[in-house]
């Protein structure tokens, strides 16, 4: 798309030119006016002529809306096209499970309503069957004071009902009471919750359909219009999105409407003009925040990431006063008009705007006082009272000099200067699949739905629907981007290499509809199962109420596979100690272990294979070997143990004690259940080789005892080919430094397969965030979600289950869902189920080798065939390999036979390519690819033969591994080790203390031993032979530092550091003499390496 005066380009189509494809005219002749959607008998009825009318939410689809609940559980969205909408194609569903009679489901429908609204209405949709004995509105008014205007369905027998509510008339009380409020309705209306209240416990459902408000005539307003249709549409069902035209004018209007269809694999997110203030010239520009002097951001306000923004850290003191953001337009232009989506409000305060033509001088803007943005979630738009003209945008974000402990930045901030040379252009995303063109006629103080209808169905993929409307000569655009839904499958056609991490059995269906054969349930807690000794519930206990058994149960039916984690005290036993008043308690392990083994046995013996007597069974119903459930793991990431967020809080030690008779309860239960270890967050070697040498009283090891082993890895922002940190262990984190991603999968399964041959290696949480500290924009999320599963099973990992099914917040793990909050599927769904269908009944991926190092690749066979998905890091590249003729399918599922493969664009999404004409140079290609893993396997077991020498000093808390052909552990040295010949390394004399610099990752770097006065020197023994020695040493003070390496043959080796590269190195020649390595005063000496030379 081409965006006037922007710092974005790219193509667009005229929108007085639109094409008709395929030589066939699409028909886009239908209406619905407001006044048909209101029913005669309606009490707003007679208030129709003197109101202004507006759709405030078409209800067909669950953008905006989240549920709450009280004595019911989490209330699911979703659309449907049935029951027959009164709006559209399709109605909002609000399911969730009543635990009483008198339960209340409560759903946000819209946000705040401009104006003075007068009477509020929506139809809703209930039967014999729904459980709902009353619904209503539920209003947050100008005092924030909650207010309640119910309908009873008493009598009801069922159908569609209109509901409606007079804001400022009598039928409505406080929803509950409410200290300093006045009881009454007060303008403005903040937000409308739609709720309903049940009749009995149990399944519940309310179906809606149009929310419309009345308002008082305004004058001096502009056509509007917006597009509505559900985000995502079944692929028999015809494309088919209605325009919703708003007409706050006196008298009626007939708008020109011209739309289109495209194509948008390459999931574009284009920009529309405003139909009053323009362009948003700021969209792709660059773009900073400045704190205390310091660049702490980049691009948060200008790029595509709708859930990522700048914030500073939080001062406990309150002692943070202003941060400023600054875009730079990259030319002079002329501001009239700013519009700012808000992120966490609670900690935004004031913006002061000013510009500047060099970046230096900053002028305030004339007549604007600071703008007031504290708690003002959402988008709000700033008038400009005289045009600015400036390069450089900047925002000042303060309180009037007061201190404050935090300061969070918006997500965006975009910047109009009015529409006079606007083109008004439809964006080129994508071929265009309909298109068409008519005139409405829309009343006056009106709205009208107009329908678009396609008269045909699409392929699964990705699309973006556009239309410009025009009025008395002005144009107002609207787009909406949307989805076709993949095909469903059979069960034997779920992919088992793949699962997903799950809590809600509303967006069961959904999982299995992506193709995954596994769903980790996050919920088979300890805590939510069980208050007393000798307790497991299995049905629901209050207050969680979780029915494990309709969840997994329900999984079966649909043909997926169960793996529970089994974790979380309840406090009864936690260990938690009393003075902690019961703060993460649920993290402690039990003070009596036995009462763990028994729940475990007991989840087992229910849902396992195998059947047991009724007498061991605490469960009401005496039920077991149910086989719902196939696999487990003993608690969850048991190497977090920080007492204030960790998961296991004790030592690693501790904890394998603590699993082995975990896994034996539950194999006495169910001997074919997979018992895996609590997933380790991080896959660094020297933690998971502690599986291998933790040594049990037997001479067993923890990777004898369980049946496989559970990781999980996350690689931050970054995108997977490129990352070199576990973010998951690293947790602050996005850097890139380090061992490659990819050669750590690659390591980790080799210690598999020397340690637990045979064995399962199962990633069960990996993913990404688009919002918090760590987002990427829905595009890469799509994109890395995916190339990630490949590197990993391409790697030898066994089934990769992705975290997590639904978020899409602004906070870290809230925005890693494949569904939003509400249940809507998201971009990664589409991708993610798109690589599903791809390897579905494959056989091992294996990754291809390019000259290209941006160049990435995988294949496999199917069916005998051989497929391939291949991608750029850059999002630029060509296809080189001359592959003939074949299918193509695009990331989002659309797939059509292309008759040249050679020379097609690459973007970072991947394509996939099958039935390739040329299937020998694949084949081949796979080969190589066979080669060169056994080769890097080769070469990495010859280096298992060299002979290290690895101290880590400081204390045994934080002791790295080096990795050379295996993991291999240093030997940790604090400050009080004295060298003996016995023992053959230590300090000539004690150093002064430990020391720690804890923000440093690498433990081998973060901690040392502090030297001073006449420091002592290091000393060791090592085999005569050729060497590479590194060392780290921190001199204290500012000047440089020489370490003296002494005692090899060819005499004295000097290593020079300092503050900025504290790492040095030499080659050596070691003989028959202790290598001593002697530092200066004033240093912190981290580690010293001696590593053998091939």
């Amino acid at each position: 798309m081409r965006l006037r005066n922007s710092c974005v380009n790219g193509l667009a189509l005229p929108i007085t030119r639109l094409m008709l494809v395929l030589g066939v005219q699409f028909c886009l002749i239908g209406q619905l006016s407001a006044q048909s959607l209101i029913p005669q008998q309606a009490q707003m009825h007679p208030d129709l002529a003197d109101s202004q009318m507006h759709l405030v939410n078409a209800m067909d689809s669950t953008r905006g809306m989240f549920g709450g609940s009280w004595k019911m559980s989490k209330v699911g969205l979703s659309t449907d096209i049935k029951p027959q909408a009164k709006l559209g194609g399709a109605v909002v569903k609000m399911t969730a499970r009543a635990w009483s009679s008198g339960a209340k489901g409560d759903v946000h429908v819209a946000g705040g309503l401009p104006g003075e609204p007068t009477h509020l209405g929506v139809w809703v949709y209930v039967d014999q069957t729904s459980n709902v004995g009353s619904v209503g509105f539920q209003i947050y008014d100008g005092e924030g004071e909650a207010l309640m205007y119910k309908t009873e369905l008493e009598g009801f027998v069922g159908g569609w009902k209109f509901i409606e509510a007079q804001l400022n008339g009598k039928n409505y009380r406080p929803a509950w009471k409410q200290k300093d409020k006045n009881g009454k309705f007060d303008y403005p209306v903040k937000s409308v919750n739609i709720f309903w209240f049940t009749k009995d416990e149990g399944h519940t459902e309310l179906i809606t359909d149009a929310l419309i408000s009345l308002d008082k005539p305004q004058t001096g307003g502009m056509l509007s219009v917006e597009a509505t249709m559900p985000a995502n549409i079944e692929p028999d069902v015809n494309a088919t999105s209605q325009l919703i035209v708003t007409n706050p004018t006196a008298s009626d209007g007939k708008v020109n409407v011209q739309w289109t269809i495209q194509r948008n694999g390459d999931y574009q997110q284009p920009v529309l003009p405003d139909s009053k203030h323009g362009s948003n010239i700021a969209q792709g520009c660059e773009s900073w925040t400045l704190f205390d002097g310091k660049r702490i951001k980049e691009n948060t306000l200008t790029d595509t990431a709708m859930n990522s923004h700048a914030s500073t850290d939080y001062d406990k003191a309150g002692k943070i006063t202003e941060a400023f953001q600054i875009i730079d337009l990259g030319r002079t232009q002329n501001i009239s008009h700013i519009r700012i989506t808000n992120s966490d409000a609670k900690w935004t305060w004031h913006m002061s705007f000013s510009g500047s033509m060099d970046g230096k001088t900053w002028t305030d803007f004339a007549g604007m006082s600071p703008v007031d943005m504290y708690r003002k979630w959402g988008t709000h738009d700033v008038a400009v009272p005289t045009p600015q003209k400036l390069r450089y945008f900047r925002i000042r974000h303060h309180k009037n000099g007061e201190g404050v402990q935090k300061i969070a930045m918006p997500n965006t901030v975009a910047l109009f200067n009015g529409t006079e040379d606007e083109s008004w252009q439809f964006p080129n995303v994508g071929n265009e699949v309909a298109s068409g063109q008519f005139s409405e006629s829309v009343a006056a103080h009106s709205f009208a739905a107009l329908s678009c209808d396609a008269k045909k169905t699409l392929k699964p993929g990705s699309y973006q629907f556009f239309a410009g409307l025009t009025l008395d000569g002005k144009t107002s655009m609207t787009q909406q981007q949307f989805f076709v839904m993949p095909h469903r499958i059979a069960d034997d056609q779920l992919e088992d290499r793949l699962g997903i991490n799950t809590a809600n059995i509303a967006y069961l269906e959904l999982n299995r509809r992506m193709g995954v054969k596994w769903v980790r349930f996050e919920n088979l807690k300890w805590r939510l199962m069980s208050k007393a000794p000798k307790q497991v519930v299995f049905d629901g206990l209050d207050p969680w109420n979780v029915n494990h058994d309709e969840y997994f149960s329900t999984s079966k039916s649909l043909g997926l596979n169960g793996l529970g984690y089994l974790f979380m005290s309840p406090r009864y036993t936690s260990s938690c100690p009393p003075e902690l008043n019961f703060k993460h308690d649920a993290a402690y392990p039990p003070k009596a272990p036995e009462d763990y083994y028994f729940y475990v046995n007991q989840v087992v013996s229910r849902y396992g294979k195998q059947t047991h007597s009724p007498s061991g069974l605490v469960s009401e119903d005496k039920k077991s070997g149910l086989d719902l459930v196939q696999a487990y793991e003993i608690w969850n990431e048991p190497n977090l143990n920080a007492p204030d967020w960790g998961h296991w809080i004790g030592t690693l030690p501790e904890y394998y004690e603590f699993m082995r008779p975990a896994v034996e309860a539950g194999h006495q239960a169910d001997p074919k259940a997979l018992m895996f270890n609590g997933g380790f967050a991080g896959i660094e070697l020297g933690l998971i080789n502690t599986m291998a040498t933790y040594t049990y009283d037997d001479g067993k090891h923890p990777c004898d005892i369980v049946d496989g082993l559970s990781v999980h890895t996350y690689t931050g922002a970054i995108a997977p080919e490129l990352s070199r940190v576990d973010t998951n262990l690293h947790r602050g984190s996005n850097a890139v430094s380090g061992t490659p991603h990819l050669e750590n999968l690659m390591r980790l399964v080799d210690w598999r397969d020397t340690h637990m041959k045979g064995k399962p290696l199962w990633m069960t949480e990996t993913g990404y965030d688009t919002g918090g500290t760590r987002a990427v924009p829905m595009r890469k999320h799509a994109a890395y979600t995916v190339r990630n599963i490949m590197m990993m099973l391409g790697a030898g990992i066994n089934n990769v289950m992705i975290y997590r099914e639904a978020g899409d917040g602004n906070s870290l793990y809230a925005a890693s869902g494949m569904l939003t909050s509400q249940g809507q599927p998201r971009a990664a769904y589409f991708t993610l189920a798109t690589l599903a269908r791809q390897i579905s009944g494959s056989g091992p991926i294996h990754k291809l080798q390019f000259d290209n190092p941006d160049i990435w690749a995988y294949a496999w066979i199917k069916d005998g065939k051989p497929a391939m998905a291949i991608w750029s890091v850059t999002n630029e590249g060509t296809l080189d390999w001359e592959l003939g003729s074949a299918k193509m399918t695009d990331a989002f599922g659309y797939d059509e036979s292309v008759s040249k493969t050679r020379g097609m664009k690459l973007t970072e999404l991947p394509m996939y390519l099958s039935d390739v004409e040329h299937a020998d140079v694949l084949l081949k290609a796979i080969d190589k690819s066979k080669q060169w893993y056994a080769d890097w396997t080769k070469a990495r077991h010859s280096k298992s033969v060299l002979k290290t020498y690895l101290f880590d000093m400081g204390d045994d808390t934080y002791v790295e591994s080096f990795d050379l052909g295996a993991p291999r552990p240093y030997t940790p040295v604090g400050f009080d080790a004295v060298y003996s010949e016995q023992k053959g390394y230590g300090f000539t004399s004690p150093g002064v203390k430990n020391g720690d610099v804890h923000w440093i990752a690498n433990k081998a770097s973060r901690d040392g031993v502090m030297l001073e006065k006449d420091p002592p020197a290091f000393k060791f023994k090592a085999q005569p032979g050729k060497y590479r020695l590194d060392l780290r040493c921190v001199p204290r003070g500012g000047a440089d530092a020489d370490v003296v390496i002494s005692g090899l043959d060819g005499g004295e080796v000097t290593l020079k550091v300092n503050r900025k590269t504290p790492e040095a190195s030499a080659d050596v020649v070691v003989g028959n003499q202790p290598i001593t390595v002697q530092t200066r005063n004033w240093v912190m000496l981290n580690y010293v390496r001696l590593v053998e030379v091939e």
